[in-house]
């Protein structure tokens, strides 16, 4: 487990430190091997080691499917950081051994999933069990951008913030991916959708209205946030009212609150809004209608793709997530 300084809220930074443990089992049946400690941060073998230190708060609790014993055949030696102990000499819970592979013989592995997960799914908010809107905006095109780069144009990609706790604090909840050396991108990207509260009758309370929805566009540098190309602003009465707009041209501002303006700002961006009504539903309800949604997304990317192959080419859907979450994810342990 690795811990790293973040820069730009994009991408690792410093490397702060790392601690390691080999994959354990608890070998009894009757209690649960169960540790909640601060640990170590210890240094890397590949260098770069100036800025760890510290401790990570680590909890563990694994369960061992079988009733063994120290003399059972299928219980392993404890393999520590002091070196090799013998077969049973873990603590409570019983023993912690190496493990050669994810199977063994006549042994039954339980599934693994990860915390916050319900059945491999992600167990959802008290939001999306509750009344809600959800807004998704597509990000579909833009044109007469600055040209931010010196010795070229602009590398741009668009990003949706959100104050969706409504203290005036904005989140980012998703970026499109970059377009290379272009001033008038086409990314043709649905954002996550916006969870807008309301009423069971589908009403926005006051203060909710007042949240806001910004769509901002950056060139970006090595992949990184660089010079800020322009913004527009919606609050969430204002967005829901465009609801069912097609590739609507909206001029891109200045950033609100800048002391001072950029000269990089102009253009317009194009934007698709879709809006739908969430009532109130049971967690049962709720995974019913993810399961829908993601045949209907899956069923849209066989379509596309057969669009694709038929035009020769390919549509740019590579996205902050897939650069910089896929490699880590094939190293996880897959839930469900």
């Amino acid at each position: 487990m690795e811990v790293y300084d973040v820069d730009q809220g994009i991408r690792l930074g410093d490397f702060l430190g790392q601690w390691k443990c080999i994959t354990i089992l608890a070998c009894d049946s009757s209690e649960n091997r169960i540790f909640k400690e601060d640990k170590k941060l210890g240094e890397r073998e590949k260098g770069g080691n100036k800025c760890v230190g510290g401790t990570v708060n680590v909890s563990l609790n694994c369960t061992w499917v079988l009733g063994a014993t120290k003399d059972s055949k299928k219980t392993m030696s404890v393999t520590t950081s002091e070196g090799e102990g013998a077969a049973g000499e873990g603590g409570k819970g019983g023993v912690m051994g190496k493990m050669p592979s994810m199977t063994m013989p006549n042994v039954k592995m339980p599934k693994i999933s990860r915390p916050g997960f319900l059945g491999g799914k992600k167990a959802p908010t008290k939001l999306e069990l509750a009344p809600h809107f959800n807004v998704v905006l597509e990000v579909c095109k833009a044109v007469g951008l600055a040209k931010a780069d010196m010795f070229g144009k602009s590398d741009p990609c668009a990003r949706i913030m959100f104050d969706k706790d409504g203290d005036g604090d904005l989140d980012e909840l998703d970026r499109s991916h970059i377009v290379n050396k272009d001033l008038n991108p086409v990314w043709n990207y649905r954002m996550k959708k916006c969870l807008i509260p309301s009423g069971e009758d589908g009403k926005l309370e006051e203060e909710v209205k007042k949240r806001t929805v910004v769509v901002e566009v950056y060139d970006c540098d090595a992949r990184m946030l660089g010079d800020f190309l322009g913004q527009v602003t919606f609050n969430c009465s204002e967005l829901m009212a465009r609801k069912g707009e097609n590739k609507v041209a909206h001029a891109l501002g200045q950033k609100e609150g800048a002391k001072k303006k950029s000269k990089l700002v102009k253009g317009e961006i194009f934007l698709s809004v879709e809006v739908e009504f969430k009532k109130g539903r049971s967690e049962e309800e709720y995974f019913e209608d993810l399961d829908k949604e993601e045949e209907a997304k899956k069923l849209a990317e066989e379509k596309q793709l057969a669009k694709d192959l038929s035009a020769g080419g390919f549509s740019a859907t590579n996205t902050f997530e897939d650069d910089y979450l896929d490699d880590e994810n094939d190293n996880l342990l897959h839930r469900g």
